[in-house]
């Protein structure tokens, strides 16, 4: 038999290598469905939350040197008119 007349075959064991593998992980699963989808949950959020603080991080050190260049660029500017003489 060639490869065309195979697949049926192949279907096939695929099937029951899934039907068989979900009944492992019924039988295995260290915890109840709710207590799983809990924990994805939980863990999810915890990973959201973790993403929007490094984000906000990130967002704050450009603020914050754009800040710190507004104040020496002022602080250079009354300097200058500290230097130059006044008209008179």
């Amino acid at each position: 038999m060639n490869g065309k007349d195979r697949w049926p075959e192949t279907i096939t064991v695929l099937g029951v290598g899934v039907a068989v593998g979900a009944m492992l992980g019924l039988f295995f699963a260290p915890n109840s469905g709710k207590e799983t989808r809990d924990y994805i949950t939980d863990t999810a959020q915890e990973g959201a939350d973790t993403v929007v603080a490094r984000g906000q991080k990130f967002i704050s050190q450009p603020q914050k040197t754009v800040i710190e260049a507004k104040e020496q660029v002022q602080d250079a500017a009354d300097a200058g008119e500290r230097v130059r003489p006044s008209q008179p």
